[in-house]
C-alpha cells in the first residue's frame, strides 16, 4: 500500500516537473519557430486580396487558408490582387502591382520570392509579375501557360475560377522545380518581362529581353530573318493593352473595324499601350503593323493607329500603307487627328475610337473623312428624288424659313420662264471626293487644285441629285461655301444650254465669274438671303439679255476710278514732256570739255540725268554642317525607314500628335 502511494506521489511529482520546465521550454521553442517563420513571409496578411468585392467572404477565407499551406510547403509566395480602376487611378497596372508587393513586404525569404496576379475588374485586364527566384523558376512559356489557364478559368467560373487556376498552376510549377530560397540577398537576371493584357483576349502577355531591353514577343530583332507575310486572319484588329475600353466597348469597336475591312478591302487596326518600349512612337507603330502580319494585298493596304498612354511620352500615331496612302493625305490625316484629340484629352476613349472609325470608313469608301448626306445616299444607290426636288439646298441653315420660301418661288419662276434648271447650294465647305464615275470628270491640267476640287464637288452634286432639264441636263448651279477660317468661296457652274426668251444662250466662263463677283457683296456679314436674292436678280438679267449687266453703283465706281486714273496718267505724261524740253545749263569752264587722262576734247557736253544700279544675287555655297543641319529636321509625314522597310520594302505615310 505504501509502495503504491509512493509511486503515485512520484508520478505526480514528474508531472509537475514536466509542467514547470518541459512545457514552457517547448512552448518557447514553438514561439521561436513561429517568430522565425514570421520573418520569412507575412503570415499575418491575406495573400489573396479582393478589393473589388467579387468573392464571398467564406470563399476568400478558404482560398487564403489553402494558399498559406502552399506558401509554407514550397517556401514561395503566391499573391492575387483583385482591384478596380479607382484603386490605381491613372497609374499603370504593372507599376501598381509592384508597389503593393513591395510596400507590404510580400514574398518569401530575403529575396521576397513570389509571383503575383493582379486583375482589374473594371477593364477586365490582368498582369503577372515575378519577384526573386521566380525568375529562375518560371520560363516565358510557363507564364503564357498561366495566362491561358487564368483566362479559361475566368471564362468558366468568373473570378473564383481565374484565381483558382492561377494558384494551382503556379503552385505546381514551383513544386516541380524543387527550388529553395537563398540564404542571402541575390540578384536574379530577368530573361523576359511581363505586361498586362485583356482577361478575355488571346494575345501573349510576356516580353522578350533583347540586349537588356524589353520588347514585345512579336518584335523581329533580326529583320533579315523576317518572313514577309500579311493579312493574318487570326490577329485581332483591336489590341487594348492600355485598358482604355470596357469589354463591351472593345467588342463593339472590333466589330466596327471588321465591317470596314470587309467593305473596303483595306486593313484598319487600333493598338494601345502604356509604352513604346524605348523606341520612337512612329517607328514602333510601323514595325507593329508589319511584324504582326497586318495589311491586305502585295502592298499591305491598310491603316494603323497607335495610342501611347505613357505619361512622359503620350502621343497618337497613324500610319497608312499601300493603296490607303493615296487618300491618307495631310488634310485627311489632320482631320482624323482632330477627332481623336478632342476625345482623348477628355478621356472619352470609346468616343475617340468610334468616331475615328466612322471617319476612316468615309475616307476609304468616299475619299473624305467628312461626307455630306446626299453623297452617301448617292454612293449607296438610294433614290435621289427627294434631293432632286429641293432647289435651295441649305446645309448650314443660313437662310430662315420665310426667306427660303420666297427664294424657292423666285427660283421656280426663273426656271419655268427660261426653261433651265436653277439650283442654289449652301454648305460649310467643298469636301474632297473620289472622282465621279459619271459625266463630269475631266478638268484642265492647269486649273488651280482648290478650284478643281470645288468644281468636281459641285459637278458630282449636280449629277448625283439628277438636276438639269433635257438630255443635256441644262441648268445653272451656284455653290456658296463657308470654310473653317470664315472665308467664303463662291462658284457658279453652267450645264448644257440655258434657253432664253429670244435665243439659246450658253453660260460662259466669263459670265460665271461675273455672277460670282456680284454674289460676294456683303457676304461677310452672313446675310445669305440678301446675296442669294442679288445673285438671282443678276442671273435673271443674264438669262434675258445673254450677259451680266453692271449695277449703277458698280458703273459709278468704275467711272470715278477711271477718271482718277486718267488724271494720274496725264500728270505723269506732262511732267516727262517738260523734262525733255528742259534747257541745259551753260558752263564757262573749259575743263568740262576735256576727257580725263587723255588729250581728247568733247564735241558736246553730256548731262547726267540718272543712275541705274543692277544687283545680282549669287546663292552662297552650303557647307557640310548646313547640309547636315537641314537634313535633320523632323516632319509630321515621312517615308517608312525602319526595320520592316528593309525587310519587306513597304512604304507608309504617317501623322503624329501629342495629347
Amino acid at each position: 500500500m505504501k509502495m503504491n502511494q509512493m509511486k503515485r506521489i512520484l508520478a505526480l511529482l514528474l508531472v509537475c516537473l514536466f509542467t514547470l520546465f518541459v512545457l514552457p521550454t517547448a512552448a518557447l521553442a514553438d514561439e521561436e519557430d513561429q517568430s522565425e517563420e514570421q520573418k520569412q513571409w507575412r503570415s499575418d496578411l491575406y495573400h489573396v486580396g479582393d478589393f473589388y468585392g467579387v468573392l464571398a467572404e467564406d470563399d476568400l477565407i478558404a482560398i487564403n487558408h489553402e494558399n498559406d499551406e502552399h506558401i509554407v510547403e514550397t517556401m514561395f509566395d503566391y499573391v492575387v490582387l483583385i482591384v478596380g480602376q479607382s484603386s490605381y487611378d491613372d497609374a499603370v497596372l504593372t507599376d501598381y502591382t509592384d508597389e503593393i508587393f513591395q510596400k507590404n513586404e510580400l514574398g518569401y525569404g530575403v529575396n521576397h520570392d513570389g509571383i503575383c496576379l493582379c486583375l482589374d475588374g473594371d477593364r477586365e485586364n490582368l498582369t503577372i509579375r515575378l519577384y526573386g527566384r521566380a525568375w529562375e523558376i518560371f520560363l516565358k512559356e510557363d507564364v503564357d501557360q498561366l495566362i491561358a489557364a487564368v483566362r479559361q478559368g475566368y471564362h468558366d467560373s468568373g473570378y473564383e475560377g481565374a484565381v483558382s487556376a492561377f494558384l494551382s498552376g503556379a503552385h505546381e510549377i514551383v513544386k516541380s522545380s524543387e527550388s529553395v530560397p537563398a540564404n542571402e540577398t541575390k540578384s536574379y537576371l530577368a530573361s523576359f518581362d511581363t505586361t498586362f493584357v485583356s482577361l478575355k483576349g488571346s494575345e501573349p502577355a510576356t516580353l522578350q529581353i533583347v540586349d537588356g531591353q524589353a520588347l514585345p514577343s512579336w518584335y523581329v530583332t533580326d529583320p533579315s530573318a523576317f518572313v514577309d507575310f500579311h493579312n493574318d486572319e487570326n490577329e485581332p484588329r483591336l489590341i487594348d493593352l492600355a485598358g482604355l475600353l470596357t469589354p463591351a466597348e472593345e467588342t463593339e469597336i472590333k466589330a466596327r473595324l471588321a465591317d470596314i475591312r470587309e467593305e473596303t478591302n483595306q486593313d484598319v487596326v487600333i493598338y494601345t499601350d502604356v509604352t513604346s518600349y524605348g523606341m520612337d512612337n512612329e517607328e514602333f507603330t510601323k514595325d507593329f503593323y508589319v511584324y504582326k502580319g497586318y495589311g491586305i494585298g502585295p502592298e499591305f493596304d491598310g491603316l494603323v493607329l497607335f495610342i501611347n498612354m505613357d505619361p512622359d511620352n503620350r502621343e497618337m500615331v497613324s500610319a497608312s500603307f499601300g493603296l490607303t496612302r493615296t487618300v491618307f493625305n495631310d488634310s485627311m490625316s489632320s482631320r482624323l487627328d482632330d477627332i481623336l484629340y478632342d476625345h482623348l484629352v477628355n478621356k472619352d476613349y470609346y468616343g475617340a475610337f468610334s468616331e475615328w472609325a466612322d471617319g476612316v470608313e468615309n475616307l476609304l469608301k468616299y475619299g473624305s473623312v467628312d461626307i455630306p448626306d446626299w453623297y452617301r445616299a448617292y454612293r449607296s444607290g438610294e433614290n435621289m428624288e427627294a434631293y432632286r426636288s429641293d432647289k435651295l439646298f441649305d446645309d448650314i441653315d443660313g437662310i430662315r424659313d420665310a426667306d427660303a420660301e420666297r427664294i424657292e418661288k423666285e427660283i421656280a419662276r426663273l426656271a419655268e420662264k427660261y426653261d433651265t434648271d436653277i439650283v442654289v447650294y449652301l454648305s460649310d465647305k467643298a469636301y474632297s471626293l473620289k472622282p465621279s464615275q459619271g459625266l463630269y470628270e475631266d478638268y484642265p491640267s492647269d486649273m488651280d487644285p482648290g478650284e478643281e476640287r470645288v468644281n468636281r464637288y459641285l459637278d458630282t452634286f449636280w449629277e448625283a441629285c439628277g438636276y438639269g432639264f433635257g438630255e443635256d441636263h441644262s441648268g445653272i448651279l451656284i455653290g456658296i461655301f463657308v470654310d473653317e477660317s470664315s472665308m467664303y468661296n463662291i462658284q457658279v457652274r453652267g450645264y448644257g444650254k440655258a434657253t432664253g426668251t429670244s435665243r439659246a444662250k450658253t453660260i460662259s466662263k466669263n459670265a460665271e465669274k461675273q455672277l460670282e463677283s456680284v454674289t460676294l457683296l456683303n457676304l461677310g456679314s452672313g446675310d445669305y438671303d440678301y446675296n442669294v436674292n442679288r445673285y438671282l436678280s443678276f442671273l435673271g438679267r443674264f438669262l434675258r439679255f445673254g450677259f451680266v449687266p453692271h449695277s449703277w453703283g458698280t458703273r459709278i465706281f468704275w467711272l470715278i476710278l477711271c477718271s482718277i486714273g486718267g488724271l494720274i496718267v496725264a500728270s505723269v505724261t506732262t511732267s516727262r514732256a517738260k523734262a525733255k524740253n528742259r534747257t541745259v545749263k551753260e558752263t564757262l569752264s573749259l575743263d568740262a570739255f576735256l576727257v580725263q587722262r587723255s588729250f581728247q576734247v568733247r564735241d558736246k557736253l553730256d548731262t547726267l540725268l540718272g543712275v541705274r544700279v543692277e544687283r545680282k544675287y549669287i546663292e552662297p555655297r552650303e557647307s557640310s554642317s548646313d547640309n547636315s543641319r537641314s537634313s535633320s529636321g523632323s516632319s509630321s509625314r515621312s517615308t517608312y525607314s525602319s526595320h520592316s522597310t528593309s525587310s519587306s520594302g513597304r512604304v507608309s505615310s504617317t501623322s503624329r500628335r501629342k495629347f
